[in-house]
């Protein structure tokens, strides 16, 4: 019997092990709602097409509010829907994309940069 336990308790280990190594996985949904809550980064959106310094602060209150996990989602919702809205393209996206990954590291937050493509 004892053999079994020992089994038992070593497989547990090894599968607690792996569960604590795995990355976190981004929860689609709570990410949502939390970009929701912040009225889908409004001002993020008005600061990546505009770049006025009013709505940087604004900008950064909305993703002090978020989980870091979620920050690079919600920017990249913005630039997606600026570019499906027609509102950016070509050189004018390339710009809004850099704009955007680069908020995270002007409002002092990590991840610092968003990889957005």
């Amino acid at each position: 019997m004892a053999p079994k336990l020992t089994i038992l308790l070593l497989l547990a280990f090894f599968f607690l092990v792996d569960a604590s190594n795995a990355e976190n996985p981004i929860d689609q949904k709570t990410c949502s709602q939390q970009i929701e809550r912040q009225h889908n980064l409004n001002h993020c959106e008005r600061y990546i097409m505009k770049q006025q310094q009013q709505h940087v602060r604004l900008c950064c209150q909305q993703l002090r509010q978020m989980d870091s996990n979620c920050i690079c989602l919600g920017l990249s919702q913005v630039i997606q829907q600026l570019m499906q809205g027609g509102q950016i393209g070509g050189e004018g996206a390339a710009e809004a994309i850099r704009v955007a990954q680069n908020l995270p590291a002007l409002c002092q937050l990590s991840p610092s940069r968003c990889e957005i493509q």
